[in-house]
């Protein structure tokens, strides 16, 4: 398989094991590095590994932003993000990519809501979390450090 990019990345055996997770999924949290190294490498990876990849800033979309903040997790929240978003969702087949999702609190529920509904959605969130928040996701997420 061609990649387009470097394989050797010392994270890639982290995110391949989290890749090759089928029978229980945890949302994935990637920290540090520049911005544009977390969703770089993010959307490289998904483009490689996954037969779809969405990605959205949250920071600048308010319309998903406002949503999650203020909707209980659940599919109609997954339906509207394949609205607004205008792509489908697939389990198993598509990464979604939340990036600076640190500035939207209600991405904490829909992380967990994904983790305890077993519901194969791949999701990585990227973002400048503190430790606190960090810690309190550890038991529903998966945490890749850059």
């Amino acid at each position: 398989m061609e990649y387009d990019f470097d394989i050797s990345h010392e994270n890639m055996g982290t995110i391949l094991d989290w890749r090759l997770q089928y029978e229980y999924v945890k949302p994935l949290l990637v920290v540090g590095g520049e911005e544009t190294a977390r969703s770089d490498l993010m959307k490289k990876f998904g483009r490689n590994y996954f037969d779809n990849t969405i990605f959205t800033n949250i920071k600048n979309n308010a319309e998903i932003r406002n949503y999650i903040n203020e909707h209980e997790p659940g599919r109609d929240m997954f339906f509207f993000l394949e609205k607004a978003l205008a792509d489908m969702i697939v389990p198993d087949e598509t990464l979604l990519i939340f990036n600076n999702a640190h500035t939207c609190e209600g991405i904490w529920a829909l992380l967990k809501y994904v983790h305890d509904n077993d519901s194969n959605i791949y999701i990585a969130a990227t973002g400048e979390f503190t430790e606190e928040q960090l810690a309190a996701a550890a038991d529903y997420t998966m945490l890749l450090r850059l």
